[in-house]
């Protein structure tokens, strides 16, 4: 039984037919929803080791430090209270390849969309105008050297962000109805290269696009061809 729980009071009433006391407890039951990580250690190509299974606070979402530093989403679970807030947050766990151990974690926004992607040692987090003022942003989150997540970055969007898509060092990032080009070589101090409308009803998927910050990227638009964005 968890620390804290508290049983549910039982419910007393009379059975119709028979007149009866009967005592009843009422069930309750919390949905409880774990995520476990799974390596398969490739050091030696001819015999591959399968690593023991270990816990994660969440969906992994990105790596850094050669696999060192795991980034995961989920909600947070008090074991106290027996109850979760439903709210993601983003944590970053230390991983040696037999457990992963809790460094420190940062609520994501409640409003959608806010998609986020792992750059280095960089999270940039989309937040949109609801939660900021009336302001889009990008922000640029990192580990200190204490440990804990600060915000190192800030970049202002003329739209709420929907998706983001890197390649190499450039940082594709879509709008309703356009797509904007970054350089993300330093993740906290974004710089703008291109940004090109597309009309919302191509539903355009950055998952599918491919380039680079110096040919620029080219993205599907299923039928209609491809878009490309950046240098000529």
């Amino acid at each position: 039984m968890p620390p804290g729980y508290v049983p549910p009071s039982p419910v007393v009433s009379k059975d119709p037919v028979t007149g009866q006391i009967v005592t009843n407890i009422v069930p309750v039951g919390t949905w409880v929803q774990k995520y476990f990580l799974n390596v398969v250690d490739f050091a030696d190509p001819s015999a591959p080791t399968v690593r023991k299974t270990i816990s994660l606070p969440g969906r992994l979402t990105g790596i850094s430090h050669a696999g060192e530093m795991l980034y995961t989403i989920g909600p947070q679970f008090d074991l106290v209270k027996w109850t979760t807030d439903w709210n993601e947050w983003l944590a970053a766990s230390a991983y040696d390849g037999v457990a992963a151990f809790l460094v420190d974690t940062v609520a994501l926004p409640q409003s959608w969309p806010h998609p986020l992607l792992i750059k280095d040692a960089h999270a940039l987090v989309a937040r949109p105008a609801e939660s900021t003022d009336g302001k889009n942003l990008l922000e640029a989150w990192t580990l200190s050297g204490a440990g804990r997540f600060v915000r190192v970055g800030t970049t202002l969007l003329g739209s709420p962000a929907q998706a983001l898509g890197a390649f190499g060092d450039a940082l594709a990032v879509r709008g309703p109805s356009d797509v904007a080009l970054y350089s993300s070589s330093n993740p906290a101090a974004l710089s703008l290269i291109s940004k090109q409308e597309v009309s919302a009803c191509l539903w355009f998927d950055l998952t599918f696009a491919d380039g680079s910050l110096e040919k620029g990227i080219w993205v599907p638009l299923s039928d209609f061809g491809a878009l490309k964005i950046g240098p000529p």
